[in-house]
């Protein structure tokens, strides 16, 4: 399938997004199927991960079984990272899971990223996943694409035009309409990694890039 097709209802996800409550946010989870939306801000009440700079969410949602959503961020350098899971049937639809961080400060102009992801699920799932930033600081803010992809395991870089303040924002897209009936659920996960060049490459050789685990909220 064309990618462009692939990453519109990713697109379409920031339509369902930018609630005005959450302009201001540092770190937030959203899962939504296009019809129900549930936000997870760093610390809030839903949020399952009590530590500073990180939110996660595990459980049920709509017609999926389980579905899980790990976020975490670290602003000195930038290290935004997801781990999304769903479980589901040929039933389930499409679900979106969603990862921002506000407020954070461009360093160069343009300044340059680079994303990379992985997973793996079953046949006939359809997923695709993106990365962006947004030079207006909005929560969820997807003016400018970094990188976009319709497989599991893939990587790539883009340069932004930001003039101070942005948000950046990963996006994941599952899709099981493909996928073959069975009487139990199945599995899906992508694992997707947005940090700033050239730190990247300094951040890969100490093997920090799959960590996303040293995490700390802006001052």
């Amino acid at each position: 399938m064309n990618m462009n097709k692939l990453l519109a209802p990713i697109a379409a996800a920031a339509t369902f997004a930018l609630a005005p409550a959450m302009s201001q946010a540092a770190l937030i989870v959203q899962i939504t199927d296009g019809t129900n939306t549930l936000n997870i801000a760093d610390g809030s009440a839903l949020d399952q991960d009590a530590s500073v700079g990180g939110v996660a969410f595990a459980g049920a949602f709509g017609a999926w079984t389980f579905t899980t959503a790990v976020g975490a961020a670290n602003d000195n350098p930038l290290l935004l990272h997801l781990n999304a899971g769903v479980n589901g049937r040929s039933n389930s639809g499409g679900l979106w899971i969603n990862l921002t961080y506000t407020d954070l400060d461009a360093a160069a102009d343009p300044m340059p990223f680079y994303l990379e992801g992985g997973g793996s699920g079953p046949t006939g799932a359809q997923v695709a996943w993106a990365g962006y930033v947004d030079d207006d600081n909005t929560a969820f803010g997807m003016s400018e694409l970094i990188f976009g992809t319709n497989v599991y395991n893939a990587a790539g870089s883009g340069a932004a035009q930001l003039s101070g303040t942005y948000s950046a924002t990963i996006s994941a897209y599952f899709d099981y309409s493909g996928v073959s009936y069975r009487t139990f659920p199945q599995g899906a996960s992508l694992d997707i990694n947005l940090i700033p060049e050239p730190t990247s490459l300094a951040l890969m050789g100490l093997g920090l890039v799959a960590l996303g685990a040293t995490r700390r909220r802006k001052a």
